[in-house]
């Protein structure tokens, strides 16, 4: 079964991840990890089909923001990639899962540390609800760059800043989308709003085009499935793009 199968339903997604990886489901973290897969099912599954198109057996990749994990681990699963891990802060409970799945994980702050990888080390880069956190988006993208190989591939996933939830709020109540108050930032924080900063996509493509990256594909997402057949969910596959939740990007690492 492909990835593409894997997730054509949460189900099989749980069940792949209870029965090939044997710690999914013992308890401990895995409530609020399965949480997190409800809520952005939709993200996370166009996600693994655009990684599906572009990487090939022997790939090297990197998964910066990992955690929880569920990408990198079906990823391995599924395709003979070898994959690597970064993450600011983990656990011992995570730091275990990854060890068991033979997953490397590096612990660095994005925003002020370098990646401590050589140059040209990786065949594709995901790049997964990060970019929103950090004060200095253009450093991380600079140093995605210098480890890319020749023509590599950062696919890079956002929320839209001018989604509808956004729109509605800053007409009716006056509030900022980025709002972050001054000494609050958490990048850990349950709130959306507590984002750094959030994007248009024609703020991606400049930001990527900026750090010498040729952008392939871009779209908007939604973040949750059409299979779980809920009002709300088809609206919101219906309204204009811009409108949506998230924003994917696909960019070749240029001259």
């Amino acid at each position: 079964m492909d990835t593409t199968e894997l997730l054509k339903s949460r189900e099989k997604f749980f069940q792949f991840l209870g029965s090939e990886i044997p710690f999914f489901g013992d308890g401990g973290e895995d409530i609020n990890e399965k949480k997190y897969i409800v809520d952005n099912y939709g993200r996370i599954l166009e996600t693994v089909r655009v990684l599906n198109r572009y990487l090939k057996a022997n790939d090297r990749l990197l998964d910066l923001g990992v955690y929880p994990g569920h990408i990198a681990l079906v990823l391995l699963k599924k395709i003979n990639v070898r994959v690597y891990g970064v993450a600011l802060t983990t656990s011992e409970v995570f730091e275990s899962k990854m060890r068991r799945s033979q997953i490397d994980i590096i612990k660095s702050d994005l925003d002020r540390q370098d990646l401590s990888f050589n140059d040209e080390t990786f065949h594709v880069v995901l790049c997964s609800e990060v970019i929103e956190h950090l004060d200095s988006p253009s450093r991380l993208i600079g140093e995605v760059h210098r480890i890319l190989v020749d023509n590599g591939i950062l696919i890079l996933t956002t929320p839209n800043i001018a989604r509808i939830r956004n729109r509605i709020r800053f007409f009716f109540h006056g509030v900022s989308p980025n709002i972050c108050p001054a000494g609050e930032y958490d990048p850990f924080s349950s709130h959306e709003w507590l984002h750094f900063r959030e994007y248009t996509l024609d703020e991606i493509r400049g930001l990527l085009v900026g750090n010498k990256f040729q952008v392939v594909e871009s779209k908007y997402m939604i973040n949750q499935h059409f299979d779980e057949n809920h009002l709300r969910t088809m609206v919101k596959a219906l309204m204009p793009g811009s409108l949506r939740r998230g924003i994917i990007v696909v960019a070749q690492k240029g001259g």
